[in-house]
């Protein structure tokens, strides 16, 4: 569950198309992200994945009303472009980024050469996104293993977090004492803090 434009938005995973779903990729099961109105109704949805296994089991809000969603996948195709595991019944972590809208922005597999569950996701103030679940590979990324499956949390930096400064004057200098870390620059809001005024 995640809030974005005061909206409710909600990950899981479906197995067929029925109801109110509109598209079903194929596979086990698919990603399905929707966002609901106050009263329930859907406003967007969002079905992602390929034609094996994909579940979503976590999404947070970010920067600029964007989301982060994670769970895992068995697919190579589609909307998953990166596989790691051996075995292609042998999931990998996968990390979405949506925008306000529902849409890719980009996606990534993270994991080994075996087994790896992506279960739970959060962003911390300074944009570095952790993904936690538990993992039995020993290679690529997963690099050592002690025995059937590990917890593993794995860290993705969103951005470079600049402190930008407000420019209250519109003067191209803006106030060491109202400043914004962010990942672009907020509207209002300038680099260079040598504001004399």
């Amino acid at each position: 569950l995640a809030l974005i434009n005061s909206k409710i938005v909600l990950v899981g995973s479906i197995s067929e198309m029925d109801g109110d779903i509109e598209e079903y990729i194929g596979g086990v099961y698919d990603f399905w992200v929707v966002c609901i109105n106050d009263d329930g109704s859907i406003l967007w949805q969002n079905t992602l994945g390929g034609t094996r296994v994909d579940e979503g089991y976590s999404i947070t809000t970010i920067d600029n009303n964007n989301l982060l969603i994670c769970g895992y996948t068995t697919s190579n195709d589609a909307d998953v472009t990166e596989f790691y595991s051996i075995d292609p019944f042998m999931p990998d972590y996968w990390v979405i980024n949506l925008d306000s809208l529902g849409t890719i922005s980009w996606q990534i597999s993270l994991g080994g050469n075996y087994s790896d569950f992506g279960e739970i996701g959060i962003c911390d103030s300074i944009w570095n996104y952790f993904i936690g679940g538990y993992a039995g590979s020993d290679e690529f990324m997963v690099v050592e293993n002690f025995g059937a499956y590990d917890f593993w949390l794995a860290k993705i930096k969103l951005c470079q977090a600049i402190k930008f400064f407000y420019d209250e004057d519109f003067d191209g200098y803006g106030d060491v004492t109202k400043d914004s870390i962010a990942c672009s620059i907020p509207l209002g809001y300038v680099i260079d803090s040598t504001d004399c005024n």
